[in-house]
């Protein structure tokens, strides 16, 4: 697209010369595929006589036939040639595979400017890139022509027009990726091929996904690169880092070459005044390493970088050799660096420093290597902190040896503290002999008292060799092995070289912490008393204990060890040092990691030491068993113990405890603590991780205590106890039924609301499965039954199930004071609905017989069925208390509730002098008595309207329904549409309802009928709205039936209250409006319908004529388009119908008009 017209005309003679006419058959076009592959790289590989080095890129010939003159030939040819042409598909893959590599072999001899080659290919080039321009690398040149080749490559699957967008396609990829910032072996050639797809289409994308060129350098690229550059005198800028596939052996010839030349400057991107180089970003090769050492060593960059930046993993990649010549390369200017991965190095140098702070540096082996050696340099450095920087075993190697260095040719032998936690040491093949060569440097180093390994991944053979090298043995007084890896043969190690250390190095080992190595309990036992085998005033801190401390009497009165991660291993030091203490009296042990071991060695020193008054394990491993051996410790004693603390002291004597995360031991400890008790009124041990057993135990402590009179924390005279939506689990259901039977608080409690919690939950709930949990809600059943003060219980939303269902009906058959009870959204008849799932309905059909004094019984959204509710129907008739039973969202069907309705009208005919039965439950009856009710979109169908409207029957409160969008009516096909006969009855026998919205609820024509023999009979209502419901098919040209306003115009004939009546949207035809019209007439007089709505119907002229004319004659009715808002959209015949209305009602009010 960027080519003169001489060179498009030189491409046309080209094109006919190789290929000859555009007539030539398949077997020819194939031949001469081949012949113009042979001229394209011939016509491109022609040698070209070098020019000046210094020529400006305006003074290049344009006479001469230079290279990328020819390219842009080339790439005009193969678009001429494809113009009219479609190439067969099996030679595109032979023809037009261009690769790089016999690019890079033409480029030998380039001596033309980049800017020249970039402007030819028609890519961006500003002003600052060519001001750069005699720095652009080979590599970005031949990268930008792999791309070129694949663009005309997809042209040959497509027509020119489209070749023309995909240029324009890379042109802008070239934009947004950007030239100098990268290199071109870097491209991101997914995502510009996803951009590709949307013009060639994805089975072309595969094809060319097969041929396409490697955004890499191949090892033979580098050997062809490297060959080329031993020609080039115009190169001087080079950026190779980041090639994915040119080898260590490519990158060694390219390295040899850049050595030997004198014009090229770097070969890693490092442009001459470079001051910092950043490559955080970028993970270097293996082969990379050398290529930055060498770049260090003989770029232009060396004179001017002082900032180099190598963090985040850069250099994990490399060998141990690459990177100790990499730093080598760096070290060799240590005056000239400023700042190394972030680190200021001239302060390190500071004689004045004596504390350095490189945590989380994250330098690798290479900044080891680097830091190493200006640590070396500072002589008043007494304190190095390194933790985070992840050098791993070859950075500790280092250090190990800076360490080990002889006095005279190093100053780190005045170094105290080395802090080296969190750097990855051990768990590795050369992490053992990194550890030896550690333990021997500070063996020898006899300044270095403090040092840190934790969190280092240290694992047994990394311990052995620490321990054999001899780290105790030097003048080391702090060490911190802690989280890690050690385990058992670990520990063992450290026990026996304690027990061999000299007389004389005891007094200096004074800090030793071996917390979170995963020390099972007898390995725990044998370091414990290795510890406890020294003199305790000897140790100033083991494992974050104070021993020296507690063998001065007196000294320690109260100790809190509060999450400090102790284990086992400490627990039997304790035991061992404290068995004899004769001072302290407290021990807070609180959120540690000492288990059953432990707790062993804790019972042990309550039984030894009368002293120890308070010992506190609480959010400690010590499962069931350790509390077991704790309490018959403490029982043992002579002198009383508590086990809890002191928790449950308290001045007011109410004591929370909820919401701590306590588990079955700490319950055991609570409970024996709670016999020792005798201040405490109020206990709240709510939302735990108590289990049942553990509660049990608590629970037999509590009732008999003679103060303490709740567990669940409830005041006295608590009337309405409200727990919904606690999270309230199984267990905390027993907690509660403890309350509720000993009676103190909740002897006036009449509504206890435990709605929206998990008390029938038992581990992973499946309903109708048996898992349920049914020992809780039993208890609570039968404390219900012992509390007489108790009226009402929601239960809602618990998780019962059948099994739990089941429990509560036992409970239920026995209860003499419930009144209410809600169980809605339970599941209790389960989701597989068969005989064992149905258990608990029937379980509950049986208590309901029986039962004299439940009033409200809510078992909406249970999911119960039809076979489920047959199960109830006979309760139902014989119950004479039951007067609220709410069966809404139950999938009863349309049989499961007429068996119900005829259940109520059996018992109101046995039982005239009773209430009528409410299916609903308190939806119509709530208190205060609701006047409107809204319900739509409810997806109600026609058993639960059935439901409803059985209840409205006999309802005295509702004058306002919304039952709209709710599919009432049932499917078209059926033969009766029951919810449209429960709304006629309904309509018979309502006294206070009047407006009822049935919009969009599938009534066809016959339920219309039924509405409409309602409507003979309603005194009531005024507003109807039957809108959007397919009364007739005339609108969709299935016939006009009308049957549906027939019954609705007969209903209307004898209706004396209907006032508003909405019947727009619902396939009126002209028969339909003659029916209706027929009814307005007759009415005339006497009717009293104001306002009708016939919008969006297809009624015809015929019949707008005759409702119009009924309008005109009708004496109340005002219009035939009911209350429109502004926004509504007319069709054409609702403007001809308005507009004929409005000319009516004009008339009516003219002043010659007002006499009858």
């Amino acid at each position: 697209e960027n080519i003169s017209e001489e060179e498009a005309q030189e491409a046309m003679e080209l094109k006919k010369s190789v290929l000859g006419s555009s007539s030539a058959n398949e077997t020819e076009t194939g031949e001469n595929l081949s012949k113009f592959r042979q001229a394209l790289v011939s016509a491109t590989c022609k040698p070209q006589p070098p020019t000046t080095p210094d020529q400006p890129d305006e003074a290049a010939p344009t006479s001469q036939a230079s290279l990328p003159t020819r390219i842009s030939s080339s790439f005009s040819a193969i678009a001429c040639w494809n113009e009219g042409r479609k190439p067969l598909v099996d030679h595109v893959e032979e023809a037009y595979h261009f690769p790089a590599v016999q690019l890079l072999t033409s480029v030998e001899s380039l001596q033309t400017p980049a800017s020249t080659l970039y402007g030819t290919m028609g890519i961006p080039f500003s002003s600052h890139q060519k001001n750069a321009g005699q720095m652009i690398g080979v590599q970005r040149c031949a990268g930008h022509i792999a791309m070129r080749t694949l663009i005309w490559r997809a042209a040959n699957v497509c027509n020119l027009e489209k070749k023309r967008k995909l240029d324009e396609l890379c042109t802008e990829f070239m934009r947004i990726r950007g030239i100098v910032a990268s290199s071109a072996c870097d491209f991101h050639i997914k995502g510009f091929l996803k951009a590709l797809q949307r013009i060639i289409g994805k089975d072309w994308l595969v094809k060319i996904l097969k041929q396409c060129i490697d955004p890499g350098l191949k090892p033979e690229d580098a050997q062809l690169l490297a060959k080329a550059l031993k020609t080039n005198t115009s190169l001087t800028s080079l950026n190779l880092l980041g090639s994915v596939h040119i080898t260590l052996e490519g990158a060694q010839a390219v390295i040899a070459v850049f050595r030997r030349s004198a014009t090229l400057q770097t070969i890693c991107g490092l442009d001459p005044g470079v001051t910092h180089a950043d490559f955080t970003r970028q993970e270097l090769k293996p082969w990379d390493g050398p290529l930055l050492t060498a770049d260090l060593q003989k770029g232009a960059a060396r004179s001017s970088l002082c900032s180099l930046d190598l963090r985040g993993g850069a250099t994990r990649c490399l060998s141990r050799q690459d990177a100790r010549d990499l730093a080598a390369s760096i070290t060799e200017r240590l005056g000239q660096w400023q700042y190394f991965c972030g680190i200021s190095l001239a302060r390190l140098c500071s004689h004045s420093l004596t504390e350095a702070d490189l945590s989380g540096s994250r330098f690798d082996a290479v900044g080891a290597m680097v830091l190493a050696k200006y640590l070396t340099s500072n002589g008043t450095l007494t304190a190095l902190n390194l933790s985070g920087a992840g050098f791993g075993p070859e950075g500790l190697q280092v250090i190990a040896d800076v360490l080990l260095s002889p006095a005279s040719g190093t100053h780190m032998l005045a170094l105290k503290v080395l802090v080296l936690d969190r750097n990855g040491i051990g768990g590795g093949t050369e992490s053992p002999a990194a550890c030896t060569a550690l333990g021997t440097a500070v063996w020898k180093n006899l300044n270095l008292q403090r040092l840190d390994l934790s969190n280092n991944g240290l694992t047994t053979e990394d311990m052995k060799a620490l321990i054999d090298s001899g780290v105790l043995h030097g003048a080391l007084s702090h060490l911190d092995i802690s989280e890690n890896c050690i385990k058992e043969p670990g520990a063992e190690v450290i026990a026996q070289a304690l027990l061999r250390l000299h007389p004389s190095r005891i007094p200096t080992m004074a800090h030793l912490d071996t917390r979170g190595n995963g020390i099972c309990a007898e390995a725990a036992t044998t370091l414990g008393a290795a510890v406890a085998a020294q003199p305790a005033e000897f140790w100033a801190l083991m494992n974050g204990i104070p021993l020296r401390d507690l063998s001065i009497p007196g000294r320690v009165v109260t100790l809190d060890l509060s999450r400090e991660k102790l284990d086992d291993t400490s627990a039997t030091i304790l035991f061992k040092c404290l068995a004899e203490n004769t001072t302290l009296r407290t021990l807070t042990l609180t959120g540690n990691r000492i288990e059953q071991t432990g707790a062993k060695a804790l019972a042990q020193l309550l039984v030894w030491n009368n002293t120890l008054t308070t010992l506190c394990t609480w959010g400690n491993p010590i499962a069931d068993e350790g509390a077991k051996q704790l309490t018959a410790a403490a029982l043992m004693r002579s002198s009383p113990a508590r086990l809890c603390g002191s928790v449950l002291e308290s001045p007011t004597g109410r004591v929370d405890l909820s919401h701590q995360g306590l588990q079955g031991p700490d319950a055991a400890l609570l409970a024996y603590d709670l016999m020792c008790t005798a201040s405490l009124t109020s206990l709240n041990v709510l939302h735990n991780k108590f289990d049942r057993t553990a509660v049990r135990a608590l629970v037999e402590r509590f009732e008999n205590h003679r103060t303490v009179n709740t567990l669940c924390g409830i005041a006295p005279g608590t009337e309405r106890l409200d727990m919904a939506g606690r999270g309230l689990q199984p267990a905390d259901g027993l907690l509660l039924v403890a309350d509720l039977r000993k009676r103190l608080h909740t002897e006036r409690l009449h509504t206890l609301d435990l709605s929206n919690n998990r008390l029938g939950a038992c581990g992973k709930f499946v309903t109708g499965r048996g898992d349920n949990d049914s020992e809780t809600l039993g208890a609570l059943a039968q404390a219900l039954g012992s509390c007489p003060s108790v009226t009402a219980v929601y239960l809602s939303q618990n998780l019962i199930g059948p099994i739990g269902l089941e429990a509560i009906a036992l409970g239920l058959a026995t209860n003499t004071t419930m009144r209410v009870l809600r169980l809605d959204s339970n599941y209790v008849s389960g989701q597989e609905h068969n005989a064992r799932a149905r258990r608990g309905v029937e379980f509950l059909g049986r208590a309901l017989r029986s039962n004299r004094t439940l009033t409200s019984l809510s078992l909406a959204w249970n999911y119960l069925g039809p076979a489920s509710a047959a199960l109830l129907v006979d309760a139902v008739a014989c119950n004479q208390a039951l007067a609220l039973l709410n069966m809404w969202g139950n999938r009863l069907e349309v049989s499961g509730v007429r068996a119900l309705i005829g259940a109520a009208q059996r018992r109101a005919e046995a039982m005239p002098q009773s209430a009528p039965l409410c299916l609903c439950g308190d939806l119509l009856f709530a208190s205060p008595p609701p006047a409107t009710l809204d319900l739509p979109q409810q997806s109600l169908g026609p058993a639960d309207s059935m439901l409803l409207c059985h209840d409205l029957t006999f309802n005295t409160s509702i004058t306002r329904l919304d039952l709209s969008n709710n599919g009432i009516g049932g499917l078209p096909e059926c033969e009766v549409p029951e919810g449209a006969e429960a709304i006629m009855q309904a309509l018979k026998y309502n006294r206070v309802l009047t407006e009822l919205n049935l919009s969009n609820n599938m009534i066809g024509c016959k339920g219309a009928n039924l509405i409409g023999k309602g409507l003979l009979c309603n005194r009531t209502l005024k507003v109807l709205n039957l809108s959007v419901n397919v009364i007739s098919m005339a609108d969709v040209g299935r016939g006009d039936d009308p049957e549906g306003f027939l019954g609705l115009a007969l209903g209307l004939l004898r209706n004396e209250v209907l006032t508003n009546l909405d019947l727009s949207d619902t396939g009126m035809g002209p028969m339909g409006a003659a029916a209706l019209s027929e009814m307005l007439t007759a009415r005339s007089m006497d009717g009293t319908l104001v306002t009708i709505s016939v919008l969006r119907n297809q009624i015809g002229e015929e019949g707008r004529d005759r409702l119009l004319k009924a309008l005109e004659q009708n004496l109340c009715l005002n219009t035939l388009c009911g209350i429109r808002s502004e926004d509504t959209k007319l069709s054409a015949e609702d403007e001809k119908l308005l507009v004929r209305e409005h000319n009516i009602n004009a008339m009516h009010w003219e002043p010659d008009s007002l006499c009858f």
